[in-house]
């Protein structure tokens, strides 16, 4: 367990507003309740993490070029790859798949993480409670992080007369997150998810699916200890739909929420031989519309045996988690 250092190459900037993040590196590390964290992946982590946090200090700190000061900071250029996203004029049918896909992905985390073009919008996935809160004061932060965990308890003391309140420790749902890291899935955004993935099952307490050219099925115990890079690449970057069916039929799917991460692709829905009481499906669609023109309909294709089996499940959709820097149409 170690802290994200601020990087000599800001210090001596003068920026000071640094987010106080414990990065966890060992399955047995503990912070205390409500402290920012992420949960770490090796050596490669540091570079990683401040690719994915670039866009974000952009943001907040305009005044400083940031291609150099990843370079003072890693020895290296930043080297960005821009990939056009571009949707066609007109909507295309949503496409199915089936048997999965030979080889594995031939491109790195790293390689992936060099497109500029799109990324995940932390501040987002932090106000969806997907993600620690990184920045302000650290007490807010664990203010904010301590009570999505907890719940204010209204009561009345009768010899007082008073009204009094607790904290009450809220058992954690058991959740479900769906990641598609296929082809039709910008780099920047499939990086940044594969590189974020430990810590948002850990945050939403969730198992974890991750699907392209082959699907496996991880529990969350299993996600704290694998190895982020290689799963990444024994997964070909296609799509395929009998693995994932085979997930769905051999592992007991009645989760309390569900999260997805994608866009159109979709398997055939599968029909479960056993009901199933999912209250709330957060389906997070690629866009307004993804690659392929597709709008947000349906929602992701890899969660539609969700609504297919469970016809009260609230729905909760969400096209602004991905940005797009050079997208066209």
């Amino acid at each position: 367990m170690r802290l994200l250092e601020l990087p000599p190459a800001l210090a001596k900037r003068g920026l000071f507003d640094w987010p106080t993040i414990v990065v966890l590196e060992d399955k047995n590390d503990s912070v205390p309740p409500g402290t920012p964290y992420l949960i770490g992946n090796g050596e490669s982590d540091d570079m990683l993490l401040y690719r994915l946090m670039i866009p974000m200090m952009q943001k907040k700190f305009k005044q400083f070029d940031w291609t150099r000061i990843y370079h003072e900071v890693f020895g290296e250029w930043y080297e960005p790859i821009l990939v056009h996203y571009e949707v066609p004029e007109n909507e295309v049918p949503p496409r199915t798949y089936g048997e999965p896909v030979d080889g594995v992905c031939d491109v790195t985390l790293k390689d992936l993480a060099c497109d500029v073009s799109s990324y995940v919008d932390l501040d987002l996935l932090t106000d969806l409670k997907m993600l620690p809160k990184f920045f302000g004061d650290l007490a807010e932060a664990i203010k904010v992080n301590v009570t999505n965990s907890y719940q204010w308890i209204d009561g009345y003391n009768k010899k007082t007369g008073l009204c009094s309140g607790y904290l009450q420790a809220q058992p954690r749902k058991k959740s479900l997150v769906i990641l598609d890291i296929s082809y039709s899935i910008p780099d920047g955004v499939s990086s940044a998810m594969m590189t974020l993935i430990k810590t948002v099952t850990d945050v939403t307490h969730a198992d974890l699916v991750l699907t392209a050219g082959k699907s496996y099925f991880y529990t969350n115990e299993e996600v704290r200890v694998m190895d982020v890079e290689a799963e990444r690449r024994r997964i070909p970057r296609g799509n395929e739909s009998d693995m994932f069916n085979e997930i769905l039929k051999t592992h007991h799917m009645d989760y309390d929420v569900v999260i997805s991460f994608g866009d159109s692709d979709a398997p055939e829905v599968e029909k479960l031989d056993y009901p199933i009481h999912t209250k709330t499906l957060y389906d997070c669609f690629l866009g307004e519309r993804d690659g392929y023109g597709s709008s947000y309909k349906t929602g992701t294709g890899y969660a539609r045996w969700v609504t297919a089996n469970c016809k009260d499940v609230e729905v909760v959709h969400n096209t602004d988690w991905a940005r797009f820097f050079t997208r066209k149409g």
